[in-house]
């Protein structure tokens, strides 16, 4: 069981969470905590080394949470890259592996703080394009993808119900599955969502917050309403997280563990991950500033 990177998740569009008296959308720095005027980040994975119970960094190795690795296929190592803007927004991320140089490319373009276009390529073979639309109160109220030759394969749209409660469907073309979610906030953040297909529901999803609005408990529930998963998180006092502990349905349990350093604006450059007790991945955070 392994996280995603905050790369990966970047990718997925979120709810955009508003305040009717002043509206103000968070930057990409204020929701990843980063500090100062960033102008990129750098992020590359290593073996950890254990001298004299201290963890050290090893050898290069694959980002251990990448949904890019194949059983079969060889070993590959990858570089993240995340430029942002003056605003404090992701501008571009562009991922490289050993193999090639080059794997994925993402270019984000913004009118005021607002995400418009977004497009995307994997390997010089899968391009996309996604586009979106707000409402009057800057919340996202649609999301197309399109491919290279500008055909749209597949549709978001997201209803505000009332200010605790949004339905988002989701419409594919020939040969996809459509689905909807309903997701219900609290504070302007999700505390439950149930996904479905033709009304038949497939996954229900609740969690909780502390006051800082730092997820602190995850629960994922299976078609028969069965919990399959539960995550806890604790947090240190700048934000980061410091412990995860993953328990699922077979009651097995696993505790990730993480060990930061920092620079002079309090930002993380090194992660280490240990898993129940042994050293697992340490990730290292190049950060360049604007001067």
């Amino acid at each position: 069981m392994r996280k995603t990177s905050i790369f990966l998740a970047l990718f997925c569009a979120g709810i955009v969470a508003c305040n009717n008296e002043k509206i103000r959308i968070k930057t990409d720095c204020e929701k990843l905590k980063i500090k100062g005027k960033v102008q990129n980040i750098t992020e590359i994975y290593y073996l950890p080394v254990v001298l004299n119970d201290t963890i050290k960094q090893g050898e290069r190795t694959s980002n251990a949470p990448s949904f890019f690795e194949l059983d079969d296929e060889p070993f590959i190592s990858y570089e993240s890259v995340l430029y942002f803007n003056r605003d404090g927004n992701i501008a571009e991320c562009v991922m490289t592996d050993s193999a090639t140089d080059f794997y994925f490319r993402e270019i984000f373009e913004y009118s005021g703080d607002l995400l418009m276009n977004k497009e995307g390529l994997l390997s010089d073979e899968f391009f996309y394009k996604q586009v979106f639309a707000y409402d009057s109160k800057k919340r996202e109220k649609k999301r197309d993808f399109y491919d290279r030759t500008d055909h749209l394969f597949e549709s978001v749209s997201i209803e505000y119900i009332d200010e605790n409660n949004l339905v988002e469907t989701v419409n594919t073309d020939a040969g996809g599955t459509n689905f909807e979610r309903k997701i219900r906030l609290k504070n302007g953040l999700p505390v439950s969502s149930e996904s479905a297909v033709k009304s038949l529901q497939i996954e229900r999803w609740t969690g909780e917050y502390d006051s800082l609005g730092q997820i602190t408990l995850s629960e994922l529930y299976d078609e028969g309403n069965n919990l399959a998963q539960r995550v806890k998180y604790e947090y240190d006092s700048l934000g980061n997280e410091i412990t995860c502990t993953i328990s699922s349905a077979d009651e097995q349990i696993v505790e990730y563990v993480y060990m930061y350093k920092y620079d002079e604006y309090n930002n993380w450059i090194q992660r280490a991950t240990v898993a129940d007790n042994c050293p697992e991945v340490i990730m290292v955070r190049k950060i360049a500033y604007y001067e």
